[in-house]
């Protein structure tokens, strides 16, 4: 199958789940919400009261920035590139020590986990 110029073959391929058939643009904006949510941490780290804010502020955007300059499509890629971004995980717990907003993140990541452990297992593996 030919792809269109600019188009990856892993997104050009029919990919489906349970006989729904995922559209190609599937791929590259999971990799946007994945993106965002570690861009917003990295904001967060700047709002922490850790001494070497400043420097895993920095640490995080060398990371997060070159992502969306991959010119060949690293549809499955970004998760494992983005790994190394942890102190971003840090930005995040200040803002969440429990009450509401801890549970209904931690209840919003369980569904998104779900979803895409489910969509992936299918599209690899069935």
């Amino acid at each position: 199958m030919a792809c269109a110029q600019g188009v990856g073959s892993f997104t050009c391929q029919h990919w489906a789940v349970l006989g729904f058939v995922l559209p190609r643009i599937y791929w590259p904006n999971g990799n946007i919400v994945f993106e965002s949510f570690y861009l917003i941490g990295t904001y967060f780290v700047l709002k922490t009261n850790a001494s070497e804010r400043v420097r895993l502020f920095l640490y995080d955007l060398c990371i997060n920035l070159p992502i969306p300059f991959i010119s060949v499509t690293p549809a499955i890629s970004v998760p494992r590139q983005l790994v190394s971004a942890f102190p971003a995980f840090a930005g995040y717990s200040r803002f969440f020590k429990g009450g509401r907003a801890a549970s209904v993140h931690v209840a919003s990541c369980l569904c998104l986990a779900a979803e895409i452990s489910v969509i992936e297992y299918f599209s690899f593996f069935a």
